[in-house]
């Protein structure tokens, strides 16, 4: 995927809206595989997303769509970026 990137990276030790970003790009450095988990914190009456989680293997990357209110948390060897789609 070729994407433009929106803001400076940042660890998901604590949860971040990334910007109010729509997409995320999740990398995780640790040696383990680890849960990032997705939450809103708006109703979805008000456009909020969808909450879930998902693992990410040690050393692989993801693309996360999610509304500009949700929130992204994992631990800090996961780092995430805002980004759009170029």
């Amino acid at each position: 995927m070729i994407f433009k990137v929106l803001g400076a990276s940042a660890s998901l030790g604590v949860a971040n809206n990334m910007g109010s970003s729509t997409l995320v790009r999740v990398v995780n450095t640790d040696s383990q595989e680890r849960t990032v988990t997705i939450a809103n914190t708006v109703s979805k009456v008000s456009g909020g997303g969808d909450p879930g989680a998902f693992v990410l293997e040690s050393q692989s990357t993801a693309f996360v769509a999610k509304k500009s209110t949700d929130t992204i948390i994992s631990v800090a060897g996961v780092k995430a970026t805002a980004v759009s789609r170029a």
